[in-house]
């Protein structure tokens, strides 16, 4: 683009230069000594050549104090002309790298003024800072609004601007207690906690005469309260005696879920969506509960209910009589332990029934008999199945 500009510059040179020539002259020569030198000036003008670093003065800011001798700046990547706004600068060599000191006016009326560089199309490529007198007004630095509230895990807005009389050069940047926040976007996005807390954003930008101008962001934070959804699906069983079924677990967060879920059951067991059943003789019920916690400490819980069903019970109680044969005194009493167990549970009985005497509290009784007399008791009892066990008592029954 720039040897485009010089070209032009060459040309509308020429064109100047032949429009001159064109007029009564006494003399060639002055008309071709007068284009050469248009175009030698047109030439050295240029702003600097293409591919090399753009145009900058070192240092880029200076301060102007009254009594003290002129400051110098170098000018770097350029030979064409500089502006000041007030004041000048005063070359002391040409080339693309040249010394200068700023010359200030004797009494300037502004706190400063700037020199810089534009291009042909007025865009400026360079700019001399220049402050008169001691800088002591610090860059201004606010929040708004200066006080937030925002819940835990979320963001809010406030507006962060940074000015300054001359300028910023260092910052502003922001630092907060807790959280963070990003001044582009004008966001603070608050961390998440379990108790409701304050955060403080801290704001700092320097001049460049050391100024230091700060800001303070205070955040009110409200702790997350909403629990994590738990849920089994289905969230009821159905299983048979030591078989499995699915159901599906999960465990959602509006921030995020950082514990759990953990299941627990009081019969059987739960993992990987798989309910595995424990082996029972009757048909059982069991739940499983599902806990699941976020960060800021809430809890929530889901629970699994599930009915256990026993295969089919065939085995009859087991009834005993302990001894089974007695030899007995007409009229007289004698000890005997009867019991029933089953696999499931006796649900009637143990009832006795004897053809002669009786048998109750594990003690059979005898009848009064003037001969020998044989007898038999006989035990029965039940289960909820319908499934019936029996057992004998025999002996016999003396004369006195």
């Amino acid at each position: 683009m720039e040897s485009i500009l010089r070209k032009l510059r060459i040309i509308k040179a020429e064109r100047a230069v032949e429009g001159a020539a064109a007029k009564p002259a006494k003399s060639v020569v002055p008309a071709i000594l007068l284009k050469s030198l248009v175009l030698v000036a047109a030439v050295g003008s240029a702003p600097h050549a293409s591919g090399q670093a753009g145009p900058a003065f070192t240092p880029a800011a200076i301060t102007v104090r009254a009594g003290e001798p002129p400051l110098s700046v170098v000018l770097s990547n350029w030979s064409g002309p500089v502006t000041c706004g007030v004041g000048r600068l005063r070359f002391f060599n040409q080339g693309p790298t040249r010394r200068a000191e700023y010359i200030p006016p004797d009494n300037p009326e502004v706190t400063n003024t700037e020199c810089f560089v534009v291009d042909d199309e007025s865009v400026r490529l360079a700019t001399l800072r220049i402050t008169f007198g001691d800088d002591t007004t610090a860059p201004v630095l606010e929040f708004d609004p200066s006080e937030i509230s925002v819940d835990s895990g979320a963001t809010a807005v406030s507006t962060f601007t940074a000015t300054d009389n001359v300028a910023i050069t260092t910052g502003p940047a922001v630092t907060c207690t807790q959280g963070s926040y990003d001044p582009d976007t004008k966001t603070y996005t608050a961390p998440v906690v379990s108790v409701d807390t304050t955060a403080t954003c801290r704001a700092r930008a320097l001049d460049f005469a050391g100024n230091i101008g700060e800001a303070t962001l205070t955040v009110s934070i409200a702790r997350e309260t909403t629990p994590p959804v738990v849920t089994f699906t289905p969230g009821t069983l159905t299983v048979a005696s030591g078989a499995t079924a699915a159901s599906t677990l999960t465990a959602t967060d509006n921030v995020a879920v950082t514990t759990g879920p953990d299941v627990t059951c009081d019969a059987g067991s739960f993992a990987n969506n798989t309910y595995t059943a424990p082996a029972v003789s009757a048909d059982t019920t069991a739940t499983c509960t599902a806990t699941a916690s976020d960060a800021a400490g809430n809890e929530g819980t889901a629970a699994l209910m599930v009915s256990i069903t026993a295969p089919p019970d065939t085995t009859s109680p087991v009834v005993t009589f302990s001894p089974d044969t007695l030899t007995v005194i007409s009229g007289t009493t004698a000890s005997v332990t009867l019991t029933a167990t089953d696999n499931v549970g006796v649900t009637t009985g143990p009832d006795v029934t004897c053809d002669a005497g009786s048998f109750a509290n594990n003690t059979y009784t005898a009848p009064v008999r003037g001969f020998y007399t044989f007898f038999t008791c006989t035990a029965t009892a039940t289960d909820a199945a319908g499934n019936t066990g029996r057992a004998t008592l025999r002996g016999g029954v003396s004369a006195e």
